[in-house]
């Protein structure tokens, strides 16, 4: 996941949309097209440690009747304009008090 959000920050997607030109819009749709088919194959990847991110690999399989898994990502099997629909975080970010809670208990929790 790093790699790929390092592959967005560095490509600034937001930065390349702004430009009115050819080559600009066709760069767009590689960067965003790359980005999709990274978080369609981790989140594939990840899927038999953890299951629920299955709603986002749901997205980036835009309705397709393929299983999801290891055995099933290959690279590239993202239609060209796909349509994603709702796309939600693969992993959504734990709130702070979660965070702290879970400092908290490491801090307390007896050396074995």
């Amino acid at each position: 996941m790093a790699a790929v959000n390092k592959y967005i920050v560095e490509n600034e997607p937001w930065a390349v949309a702004e430009r009115e030109d050819k080559d600009s819009r066709a760069r767009l749709a590689t960067i965003l097209y790359t980005s999709a088919e990274a978080l369609r194959v981790v989140t594939a990847l990840v899927h038999p440690i953890i299951p629920e991110a299955q709603p986002a690999s749901d997205a980036a399989r835009a309705g397709r009747d393929r299983p999801i898994g290891p055995a099933h990502v290959g690279l590239g099997k993202l239609a060209l304009g796909t349509k994603l629909g709702k796309v939600e975080g693969v992993f959504p970010r734990a709130d702070k008090s979660t965070v702290e809670r879970m400092q908290q208990m490491n801090s307390s929790a007896p050396l074995i």
